[in-house]
């Protein structure tokens, strides 16, 4: 009786376990895009460059003001509104083109570079997040 019990739960817990590293993919995607949009949205109504800075040897990255050299450009965090806004991340993030460390906008909303692909991927799963050339719409695939 205790054999049958036993797997049974392990009949039922076993895909919920194995569905954790999707379950932090849709997370991480969904907050990076919701920081892209905000960092566009901050540009536009304050006419200054507001982006996201990406550090993938560290697996995390920052919302900033004008540029990503200076630790003080980095935003306060909405949550607490004191600490700077440094995000990570779990999954494994491609960037196209390679080269980019950062989405910038400007004050009409245009990225620079003209258009991003993002990708997190972990087990299964893979989420693409597009930022479009000239107009900076972020968007999941």
């Amino acid at each position: 009786m205790v054999i049958v019990l036993v797997g049974i739960i392990a009949i039922i817990a076993t895909p919920k376990l194995l569905s954790i590293s999707d379950t932090r993919v849709q997370k991480d995607s969904k907050m990076l895009l919701n920081y892209l949009t905000m960092a566009q949205e901050l540009a536009m109504s304050r006419s200054e460059s507001y982006g996201v800075c990406l550090d993938t040897a560290n697996n995390r990255y920052t919302v900033n003001k004008t540029d990503c050299t200076n630790t003080a450009n980095i935003i306060t965090s909405p949550e607490d509104r004191v600490s700077p806004l440094r995000v990570s991340y779990d999954s494994t993030l491609t960037i196209v083109p390679a080269t980019t460390t950062s989405i910038f906008f400007d004050y009409l909303g245009r990225p620079t570079p003209n258009g991003a692909t993002l990708t997190f991927s972990s087990g299964s799963l893979s989420i693409t997040i597009k930022v479009e050339p000239n107009t900076g719409y972020a968007h999941e695939l």
